[in-house]
């Protein structure tokens, strides 16, 4: 066989594996280059194969047919995924459209229960429709209805409100009169019931809430006072202490202890420093940093 033959037979399987020729036609043709003419029949001419002008294709070990198959895949996942977004939207959106359309039937519900002046059970209802819900932001109505039924039955508004009561009011309440707290007049007698109640316990309110503006006040206090030591140190304070040192270069910082008293930031320094002979001895400052703005008021250096 020659090297043009087999030139040809590499050109016409090439053909057929891009699906130019058929089973049958490549058969034929290979014959033609083989000089083997069919019995079956006989064959016009055949015009001889140019080459193929185009890129090299990839051999087989290359994995173009791999290749094809790995797009194939990538493809279809991306179609699957996509596919899966929007379904998971559409579900999503139906179950916030489901929650909307429920509301109207939770407030009614709820309407229902406070006319019958069952306060609490109508409180206990919204909140936990509110609380198992995924979509809360679908459930404004309710919302607000049950932020008022929490206000009428807690605490903390119940002592508030007592305790801003002025004498005229509480000898109104005492003769039968019912002044308007809230706009439900449901609502509202529950809520002149648990005032009448607890009037006595006036006095308890204003200890409890003295107390607890205290431990605010120093909560606030205290996380002002720890913008000015972040690190547990402060350089204006530290730049106070050096600047009465034989040896500034020589501060050494151990520890900074600060707290709030009598309104200031009260601070304590152990440091180490060198002394006029040289040598390194324990330091201690102590002093006052204003809590509104942190500079330092006054510092004093001992041995």
């Amino acid at each position: 066989m020659s090297s043009e033959q087999l030139d040809a037979l590499e050109r016409l399987a090439r053909l057929k594996e891009q699906g130019m020729l058929t089973d049958q036609e490549f058969q034929k043709q290979k014959e033609l280059i083989l000089g083997n003419t069919p019995s079956t029949e006989t064959l016009p001419p055949v015009t001889p194969i140019p080459p193929v002008q185009q890129h090299p294709l990839p051999s087989k070990d290359s994995g173009s047919s791999s290749g094809t198959v790995a797009t194939i895949i990538f493809f279809s996942l991306s179609i699957g995924i996509v596919s899966y977004i929007i379904y998971t939207a559409s579900k999503e959106d139906n179950k916030r459209n489901e929650v909307k359309q429920s509301e109207p039937g939770h407030v009614s519900y709820v309407a229902e229960l406070v006319n019958k002046d069952e306060i609490l059970k109508a409180k206990l209802y919204a909140d936990s429709i509110i609380k198992n819900s995924e979509h809360k932001d679908k459930l404004g109505r309710l919302g607000l209805v049950r932020d008022t039924l929490l206000r009428a039955t807690g605490e903390e508004h119940l002592q508030k409100t007592i305790i801003s009561l002025r004498k005229p009011t509480i000898d109104s309440l005492k003769r039968g009169q019912k002044p308007k707290f809230f706009k439900n007049s449901h609502i509202n007698a529950y809520f002149i019931k648990q005032v009448i109640k607890n009037l006595g316990n006036k006095k308890e309110y204003i200890e409890l809430q003295a107390k607890r503006e205290e431990i605010l006040g120093k909560a606030m206090d205290r996380a002002l006072a720890s913008k000015y030591f972040k690190t547990g140190r402060n350089r204006d304070w530290e730049r106070a202490i050096k600047s009465q040192l034989k040896d500034p270069d020589s501060f050494d910082h151990e520890n900074t202890v600060y707290e709030i008293k009598n309104g200031y930031i009260y601070v304590t320094t152990k440091f180490r420093g060198k002394n006029s002979f040289g040598a390194l001895e324990i330091g201690y400052a102590e002093g006052n940093l204003s809590l509104t703005t942190g500079t330092v008021i006054s510092c004093k250096v001992s041995n």
